[in-house]
């Protein structure tokens, strides 16, 4: 897997204190192997060699940041291969041509000599990360990467409850057609949202016998 030349710790990440040193490093680690996406995919195994440690230390630390939002993992078919992904929660450019600048200066906001402007545009920019930090939880959480636009606007349509239950909920819905062998039937996550369907039974709970799972 190819390693960048640098490692990024967002100052959130450093600076929490309900984090150990070591679950730091492993989000340092993370963002090193990232591509330009602020992607990768190291297994358990793969990160436990970097990190001289065993691979059930490493899942309880991959936990504890995907807990705390700093990590989504989510899972991606390439080809006919389940791959599980990995996203670091503020991605920045690791480009060497960016390493350096300031994230305002690279997004083009104003940083000198008008402060008025730069207050609302930070004021603007502080409220659009907290819908875009929101979202991308569960939009990496759902994996079906289709209709982003449509699905955030019926994100945002949400109160904090539903959100609450959504992210429950979604885990079990993919397992659910995983394990029944009917992810091709996934919805797009804007339908899901629309329809409401975390308030409804799982889809093929019917199809469960004595033996398993009866796959169609």
């Amino acid at each position: 897997m190819k390693r960048n030349w640098y490692a990024v710790l967002t100052a959130d990440v450093l600076y929490d204190r309900n984090l150990t040193d070591t679950q730091k490093i492993l989000y340092a680690v993370i963002s090193n192997l990232c591509d330009e996406n602020g992607e990768c995919y190291p297994s358990n195994a793969y990160l436990a060699n970097i990190m001289n440690s065993s691979e059930e230390t490493i899942r309880r630390h991959l936990q504890a940041l995907e807990g705390k939002g700093y990590v989504y993992r989510h899972m991606r078919v390439n080809n006919v291969l389940r791959q599980r992904y990995l996203q670091i929660h503020k991605f920045v450019d690791t480009t060497p041509q960016n390493y350096g600048v300031h994230p305002t200066e690279s997004r083009g906001i104003i940083t000198k000599n008008n402060n008025k402007e730069e207050k609302t545009l930070l004021v603007s920019t502080n409220v659009d990360t907290k819908h875009s930090h929101e979202f991308d939880k569960v939009w990496h959480l759902y994996g079906k990467k289709v209709g982003k636009q449509p699905a955030l606007r019926s994100w945002k349509r949400l109160n904090a409850n539903d959100r609450n239950k959504v992210l429950e909920h979604i885990p079990k819905y993919l397992e659910n057609h995983d394990t029944a062998g009917k992810m091709k039937f996934l919805p797009h996550l804007a339908t899901y949202l629309n329809q409401k369907r975390w308030q409804e039974s799982l889809p093929y709970e019917e199809q469960k016998s004595n033996t398993g799972w009866e796959l169609s």
